[in-house]
C-alpha cells in the first residue's frame, strides 16, 4: 500500500512539472481567499475578534501571552496577526488573511510528506485535494477564528516533517526546537503528537549522533519558542486566567459507548459536511466511504508496521494521532459530545486513507480503476458542495444588526459596558475599542472588566429577557437610573450613577 520515493524535488520544480498541483493549490487558496475578500466583517464572531483585539493591543506595544481568559494559546497564527496589523490596518479581514496563510504552508508541508509516503502523482494528489476539500467544516473553520486547533494543524504536520522525513534526530536543531517549544506554548494537544511520533521514530531506526553544538541549539530554541508558557509557569499571577482546562477523567463503559455513537453518528457526518447533508442525500454514501477507507487503511498499515516497513512511519504518525484524538474524546468523562474542531488533526490520516480507497483495498479489489476514481471524486465534490453551502449561508445571511447595536451605542454615548458573550467583543474589535464592552458571562478581558464597573455612565447588552431579568434583581440599591431600548436584536440598557 505504502512505499518510499527517494527523489526529493522542490516545492517550485514540482509545480512547475504537475499542472494537477498548481490547480490544487491555486483552487485551494481561492476558496481560502472567499471569506478575506468578500464576508462583511460582521460574519465574524466574539471568539475570533479576541484573537483580533490580541493582535491590535500586540501591535501597540503589549504582548498577550495566551488566548484572552485562558493559559493557553498564541503561538504562530497569532504572531502572523502581530506581523499583518503592524503592516496594515487591524481589520477582519487580516485575521483571516492569517489563517490562510498557515494553512497554505501545513498543505505545502503535508505535500512534502506525501512524497515520501506515494510513489503515484495520483495518490498524492488525491491525498493533498482530500486534505484540502473532503471536509467543509475543515474547509471553512478558519473564517471564525480557532486559532489554537489552527496552530495544532500546523504542528502536527511540521513534527511530521521534521523528526521523521530525516534520519538525524537532532538534525536541524533550531527548527526543531522552535516549532516544539511553541507546540508547548500554544496547547497540551503537542504532547499527543510527540506520543504518536515515538513508534514511528522507533521503526525508522533513527541516527543518534550526539553532538553537543545541535543539542544546545535545539534546546535554546525550544526555550525561545515555549518563553511566554514558561514565564507564565514562573509568574501565573502575571495573566489573568478566567477560563481553565478541566482535567481528564476516564469516563465509564456505558458513557463511552454512548460517546462513541454519537461521534460516528452526529460529529462525524457534519464534520464532513457541516450541516448540509439531508435525508436521502448521496452524502451518506459518500460518510460511507470515509468510514471504509479508514477501516481498510487502518488494517493495510497494522499489516505494514508488522513487517517493519520503514516507509510506513509517516502514516503511522498520522494514524496515531487520529486513534488517540478519537480515544480521549471517547473515554472522557464530559458529557457534551464531540466539539468538532477538537478533529482537525485527524483530517492527516483521513486525507491518507481517502488516497488508499483508490488502491484497490479490500472488495474494491475487483473494481476498475474508473469506478475507484469515481468513488473518490464523489467524496471531494459531496466536501465542497458542503463547502458551498456553508459560504452561502455566511456570505448571503451575515448578521448585520449589528451595526444597528454600534450606531445606537454611540448615539448614546456609550464608551463601556456589559454584553452578552456574543456581542462584546465583537463590537470591541469593530469599533477598534472606541467601545469596549466586557461580557456577562465568562470575562476574558479583565481591563475591559475593570474600567466597565468604574464607568459612570455605561451600558448593557442582553440576548433575551431572561438575562435582563436576573441582572435587574441581582442590583444592588445604589443609586442609578436606567433606561432601556431595543438595539437590533439586543435589549439595550443605559445606566447612570446619580
Amino acid at each position: 500500500m505504502i512505499s518510499l520515493n527517494t527523489k526529493k524535488p522542490g516545492i517550485i520544480q514540482l509545480l512547475h512539472q504537475n499542472p494537477v498541483l498548481v490547480l490544487l493549490f491555486t483552487l485551494s487558496l481561492i476558496i481560502k481567499l472567499i471569506p478575506v475578500i468578500f464576508f462583511d466583517p460582521a460574519t465574524t464572531n466574539s471568539d475570533e475578534a479576541v484573537m483580533g483585539l490580541m493582535g491590535l493591543h500586540a501591535s501597540q506595544g503589549s504582548f498577550p501571552l495566551f488566548f484572552y481568559g485562558q493559559a493557553y494559546g498564541g503561538g504562530p497564527q497569532y504572531l502572523l496577526v502581530i506581523i499583518l496589523f503592524k503592516l496594515f490596518p487591524p481589520s477582519i479581514a487580516l485575521l483571516r488573511l492569517s489563517s490562510v496563510i498557515l494553512l497554505l504552508a501545513t498543505e505545502v508541508i503535508f505535500y512534502s510528506l506525501l512524497k515520501h509516503i506515494y510513489k503515484e502523482n495520483a495518490k498524492r494528489f488525491l491525498a493533498l485535494a482530500a486534505f484540502m476539500f473532503s471536509s467543509s467544516y475543515f474547509t471553512v473553520f478558519f473564517s471564525g477564528v480557532y486559532e489554537t486547533h489552527l496552530n495544532n494543524v500546523f504542528f502536527c504536520a511540521a513534527l511530521a516533517y521534521l523528526y521523521l522525513s530525516h534520519d538525524e534526530i537532532f538534525s536541524r536543531p533550531i527548527a526543531k526546537g522552535l516549532v516544539l517549544g511553541m507546540g508547548f506554548w500554544v496547547s497540551d494537544v503537542v504532547v499527543v503528537f510527540l506520543l504518536a511520533l515515538l513508534p514511528p521514530m522507533f521503526l525508522k531506526r533513527p541516527v543518534l549522533k550526539f553532538k553537543p553544538a545541535e543539542i544546545s541549539a535545539f534546546v535554546l530554541s525550544f526555550i525561545a519558542g515555549a518563553l511566554p508558557k514558561l514565564y507564565y509557569l514562573i509568574n501565573p499571577e502575571a495573566w489573568y486566567v478566567s477560563v481553565r482546562a478541566g482535567a481528564f477523567h476516564p469516563a465509564g463503559l456505558e458513557l463511552s459507548f454512548a460517546k462513541f455513537l454519537v461521534l460516528v453518528l452526529r460529529s462525524l457526518p457534519q464534520y464532513f459536511f457541516n450541516d448540509v447533508i439531508h435525508p436521502l442525500s448521496i452524502q451518506y454514501l459518500a460518510y460511507a466511504l470515509i468510514c471504509f477507507s479508514i477501516m481498510a487503511s487502518s488494517y493495510y498499515l497494522l499489516r505494514s508496521v508488522m513487517t517493519r516497513d520503514d516507509s510506513a512511519g509517516i502514516p503511522l504518525y498520522f494514524g496515531l494521532v487520529f486513534y488517540f484524538i478519537m480515544s480521549a474524546d471517547i473515554i472522557s468523562d464530559n458529557d457534551y459530545g464531540t466539539i468538532t474542531r477538537y478533529l482537525f488533526p485527524c483530517q492527516f490520516f483521513i486525507s491518507i486513507s481517502i488516497a488508499n480507497l483508490i488502491g484497490a483495498p479490500f472488495a474494491l479489489k475487483k473494481a476498475g480503476s474508473g469506478i475507484r476514481y469515481a468513488l473518490a471524486a464523489m467524496v471531494l465534490i459531496s466536501g465542497l458542495f458542503s463547502t458551498a453551502g456553508a459560504y452561502y449561508d455566511y456570505a448571503l445571511k451575515p448578521d448585520k444588526s449589528i451595526y444597528e447595536v454600534i450606531e445606537a451605542l454611540d448615539i448614546n454615548k456609550c464608551e463601556s459596558g456589559f454584553a452578552d458573550y456574543s456581542a462584546a467583543y465583537k463590537i470591541s474589535f469593530l469599533t477598534q475599542e472606541r467601545i469596549k464592552l466586557s461580557t456577562l458571562q465568562s470575562v476574558r478581558i479583565k481591563s475591559y472588566d475593570e474600567e466597565a464597573k468604574k464607568a459612570g455612565h455605561k451600558c448593557y447588552l442582553f440576548a433575551n429577557k431572561n438575562d435582563f431579568d436576573k441582572w435587574e434583581s441581582s442590583r444592588s440599591s445604589s443609586m442609578s437610573s436606567i433606561n432601556s431600548e431595543k438595539a437590533g436584536k439586543y435589549l439595550m440598557v443605559i445606566e447612570d450613577n446619580l
